[in-house]
């Protein structure tokens, strides 16, 4: 099932070649770690038997920003964060402003899975989600007869 989910290969270079965290930055960031950690939610999986746990690092975002879908054997992980930071003198005149926009999405493919009582937590700035596996006496299957 993991090779479902990751195939492990090395590229020229030996860095991991995996879809699975495929990042579009990913050179760019291999060169500016800063740019990393600020774009990507960095992913920790788990496969036992009869679940995978995900852990995703979302530091300083509120709860209530993170959205969690599960569709057609994809979990999507997104959150819209905005803060303001204004620091005003004496008289209460502005004298230093920043301001820090951002979206970002991950998509993770995970088959057979119960979407009824997948369970997500965020501690910490860490969300976990746990994802249980269908079992296969509750797949359905069912026979065709030819006519």
């Amino acid at each position: 099932m993991a090779n479902e989910i990751a195939n492990r290969n090395n590229d020229w270079f030996g860095f991991p070649a995996d879809p699975f965290f495929n990042d579009d930055w990913d050179l760019f960031s291999r060169n500016f770690p800063a740019h990393r950690t600020l774009t990507n939610m960095l992913t920790d999986v788990k496969e036992s038997k009869d679940k995978y746990e995900v852990a995703v690092d979302i530091p300083g975002v509120d709860k209530n920003k993170i959205n969690i879908d599960y569709h057609n054997d994809e979990l999507k992980v997104s959150y819209h964060n905005e803060k303001t930071n204004e620091e005003k003198d004496k008289e209460g005149r502005l004298i230093h402003s920043e301001r820090k926009f951002g979206s970002f999405q991950r998509i993770y493919t995970f088959p057979d899975i119960n979407p009824e009582k997948i369970a997500a937590e965020y501690k910490d700035g860490v969300l976990h989600i746990t994802l249980p596996k269908v079992s296969a006496e509750s797949k359905n299957t069912k026979r065709i007869e030819i006519k």
